[in-house]
């Protein structure tokens, strides 16, 4: 996959959920045969796809240098490095806790699971960029609005519409919802913050 796909899917996702879900599934089916081996557990789409939009997404901290809000310029610099650290982090800490919770949630017949791994990865992938759209959009407006506040938790509702691309339960949905919302948006928030607080 490369960015250009990578991005019309997180487009497609941010403003038709489940429709960008079902565009996401087809376009794996469509690339099914051209997939890497490497690929099998969504490495391609997290090393060629998520860390560069995540570089890009950081470096917009860089334009609060015009709205002197920045701390001068060791304070952006320090601002990028610290944005794009807890998405790299909340990336690792999502993946580990997905490992561990989704395979109780997941419907019985799964058939491959190399394919829900990557699945599970791509849904980290494009949860974080979500998160990391909203803070380049945060950081290059001026003003300061009440609906940046909001926004993360429309990440919610594109997790929930992932159930059925990641094959969960029926039963399970809830739950899903819950564990994938705090192992991605709660981690890179809780990252962020813990980091902006040493620093």
């Amino acid at each position: 996959m490369n960015i250009g796909s990578y991005l019309r899917n997180m487009i497609q996702i941010v403003f038709s959920p489940a429709r960008g879900w079902e565009d996401l599934e087809a376009d794996e089916k469509r690339l099914a045969r051209q997939r890497e081996p490497e690929d099998a557990a969504g490495g391609d789409t997290f090393r060629c796809c998520f860390l560069p939009v995540a570089a890009v997404c950081s470096l917009t901290y860089l334009l609060r240098l015009f709205y002197g809000d920045a701390g001068g310029v060791v304070g952006a610099i320090v601002g990028v490095v610290v944005m794009f650290v807890s998405l790299f982090l909340a990336a690792m800490i999502a993946r580990w806790v997905m490992q561990i919770a989704l395979p109780r949630l997941l419907a019985a017949d799964v058939p491959d699971e190399a394919e829900e791994r990557m699945r599970v990865m791509n849904l980290i992938c494009y949860s974080l960029t979500y998160i990391a759209l909203v803070e380049a959009v945060a950081n290059a407006v001026k003003v300061h609005m009440a609906l940046f506040a909001f926004l993360p938790l429309y990440l919610v509702f594109i997790i929930w519409k992932g159930a059925d691309y990641l094959r969960v339960a029926t039963e399970s949905v809830l739950m899903y919802v819950i564990v994938a919302s705090a192992a991605t948006g709660g981690s890179a928030y809780l990252v962020l913050w813990l980091l902006r607080a040493v620093v």
